[in-house]
């Protein structure tokens, strides 16, 4: 029988993100199975708002985040706003089952009387915040730990109200640790096998682009510039090679104190970075490793878009100090860890990666096996 859906976050295409990377392909599978399904989602990273959009051939429903230019007018009707959208999807379709990736999607459809909620739980906002607290000054400080309570707060309540999914044990540890949750699923994200693949005719066309040529060695890092992603210390690890390109994908806060740090380190032959884009294959494509250097991340969906492009990674190992659930991936035989969380162990583990001779279809193929977003789509709707 047909099933009624809805697909909710903060963010949704074309915002960039692991994230919104896998609500999209949750909706494309929910069309594939011919389930009705609607996206209920903020205007993050839209250039013009519009409350209803239809992409891929769905309705995307959004709210405001800031309709005005007062703050607290901006969270009360932004607040106001999606409750009101929500509210008219349960009064269409009480029945309709709930999949959110943002704590406040969860409060909203609770509130209006939605009871079928799943929750896939990106990360625990305390714990992803602690990260990204450093460095600032104490009036920033003191408003961030006021937001972080906030927000503390809110996630408990959804972790709650809903049916708990996460990507791993280090991540079901961290809910548990919020709240007892009664019962936490384990499952698997996915990958789009056929976008992130291995195309050696490709990388060497594409390399000219940037004006790599075909031997040099390429680091590829994709994800936020921010204090978790440990961008800074990846910089400085790669400084201590003598050769090979390092690209970064992303922005965030910190783009302009890494721009400093490269001018710095004199590297800003070595060093090119790329605006988050929507061709992040093609990318992929023409590096010959990639680097996950978070020291908090509950499970990276651009680790698994590196192996299914071929890529052998490079990691810190979980320790006191680096909080992730890359060991968890069962992908091992392809990830070259820093033991320990310095510049010098990370540099080691890179100049191991580089010389590797890892067969790039292999690791497709394994990752291929492995992640599937049909498989997560029918675990959280129910087959």
């Amino acid at each position: 029988m047909k099933k009624k859906i809805i697909i909710t976050s903060n963010a949704y295409w074309p915002s960039i993100g692991g994230i919104e990377n896998s609500l999209r392909h949750l909706v494309l599978e929910s069309k594939s199975m011919n389930d009705h399904v609607d996206v209920i989602v903020s205007d993050i990273g839209t250039p013009h708002f519009k409350q209803v959009e239809h992409i891929d051939g769905v309705n995307i429903f959004r709210y405001q985040l800031r309709p005005t230019n007062s703050s607290i007018l901006n969270f009360i009707k932004s607040n106001i706003d999606a409750y009101n959208l929500f509210k008219a999807k349960f009064k269409k379709n009480p029945n309709s089952i709930i999949i959110a990736r943002f704590h406040l999607s969860v409060i909203y459809a609770h509130l209006v009387g939605f009871r079928n909620i799943k929750y896939l739980v990106p990360s625990i906002v305390r714990n992803q915040c602690n990260q990204e607290i450093n460095n600032i000054n104490l009036k920033q400080k003191i408003k961030k730990k006021i937001w972080v309570l906030l927000h503390d707060f809110l996630q408990k309540k959804a972790l709650k109200l809903s049916d708990v999914f996460v990507f791993s044990d280090t991540m079901k540890e961290q809910c548990n640790d919020l709240v007892d949750c009664l019962n936490i699923r384990i499952t698997k994200p996915g990958v789009d096998t056929d976008r992130f693949y291995p195309d050696e005719i490709f990388l060497q066309q594409e390399r000219e682009k940037y004006t790599i040529s075909y031997n040099e060695k390429v680091i590829l890092f994709v994800g936020r510039f921010v204090q978790a992603k440990q961008v800074d210390l990846l910089i400085k690890s790669f400084s201590l090679l003598r050769e090979g390109k390092l690209i970064l994908v992303g922005d965030g806060d910190e783009k302009n104190n890494l721009i400093q740090l490269i001018y710095e380190l004199n590297l800003n032959d070595r060093v090119i970075i790329i605006p988050p884009c929507r061709n992040v294959e093609d990318i992929y494509r023409i590096a010959d490793v990639f680097v996950m250097s978070s020291s908090y991340e509950p499970l990276g969906q651009t680790i698994i878009e590196a192996f299914s492009s071929g890529l052998p990674v490079v990691a810190f190992r979980r320790s006191v100090l680096v909080n992730t659930a890359t060991e968890e991936l069962g992908m091992d035989d392809f990830i070259y860890y820093a033991e320990d969380f310095t510049i010098d162990s990370l540099s080691m583990a890179l100049s191991k990666a580089i010389k590797n001779n890892l067969n790039r279809n292999l690791i497709h193929n394994t990752t291929k096996d492995k992640f599937s977003w049909n498989n997560l789509y029918l675990t959280l709707v129910g087959s």
